[in-house]
């Protein structure tokens, strides 16, 4: 099955949500690979991330988002494609360390203020 989605989670899970069975799931490595990773690697029996430079029937042939919607549906199905994303890097995780970076950051800037003002 292949659909067209909004980048947004309730949107994917909605569309996941009303499908029955076992689900595979692949797509290419790009800008929100890790978010939707995180977001549905505990949610389908199998997740693979890959990277289309590697995959040689992308390369040959007609170009176009549905057409190679159709070729990964069929390497993943092969057990063709070979995974570029795992997990390591949790999106969650880089997050927490962003939002404590900019905390202890913004306190820093706060206290040197207090400091420069009382003296």
């Amino acid at each position: 099955m292949q659909s067209v989605l909004a980048t947004r989670a309730p949107a994917i899970l909605d569309f996941l949500g009303g499908i029955q069975g076992t689900l595979q799931v692949t797509f290419e490595e790009g800008t929100h690979s890790a978010w939707l990773y995180d977001l549905l690697v505990r949610r389908v029996a199998r997740l693979v991330v890959c990277d289309p430079r590697k995959n040689a029937l992308l390369k040959s042939g007609n170009k176009g988002d549905l057409i190679d919607a159709r070729k990964l549906a069929e390497l993943l199905r092969n057990h063709s494609l070979s995974p570029v994303y795992h997990g390591e890097n949790s999106a969650l995780e880089m997050q927490h360390r962003t939002r404590s970076y900019t905390t202890l950051t913004e306190d820093t800037t706060r206290v040197m203020s207090r400091l420069k003002c009382g003296s």
